[in-house]
């Protein structure tokens, strides 16, 4: 999860690796659009680089995949921390969480959850660059995920 953190912070320097862009870009789409609209451009956004495609058996699963801050962090993240806690809760013999564990067995459950998310409820990314020191995070990744280092 520590890497996953790292990737975004990474990704975050540079604004053509933001999902924010993509969301921001989309919902600016049409200058004077109704509200309705804006929304639905940023779902269509959301959902293209998650769930496009739907939920039946042998649709497409994370089509674009795409390496974004935000998309990182808050998708691909969330959604590997509830499998993780799912593990690791079997390994404990504890019960497991209801709703991770109804995610688990329809992932599209949750991801269409993060799709329907809009920027003005909330949920906005960012699409500003962040100022961060790449040069240590490069250093950091390498003294503690580097196998030289093991």
């Amino acid at each position: 999860m520590t890497l996953i953190d790292l990737s975004d912070k990474i990704l975050s320097s540079t604004k053509e690796f933001l999902v924010g862009t993509w969301i921001h870009d989309a919902r600016e789409m049409i200058v004077g659009a109704d509200d309705w609209t804006i929304d639905l451009f940023e779902f269509n956004a959301r959902s293209l680089i998650t769930t496009w495609g739907g939920q039946r058996v042998g649709d497409l699963k994370d089509y674009s995949n795409r390496k974004w801050a935000g998309l990182t962090k808050e998708f691909y993240k969330a959604r590997w921390q509830i499998w993780v806690d799912n593990r690791l809760a079997e390994l404990k013999g504890e019960k497991k969480d209801s709703e991770k564990e109804r995610f688990e067995s329809n992932w599209f459950l949750w991801e269409f959850q993060w799709a329907n998310r809009k920027s003005d409820d909330g949920f906005a990314l960012s699409h500003t660059p962040s100022d961060v020191d790449l040069k240590a995070l490069a250093t950091r990744v390498y003294e503690d995920f580097s196998v030289t280092n093991f």
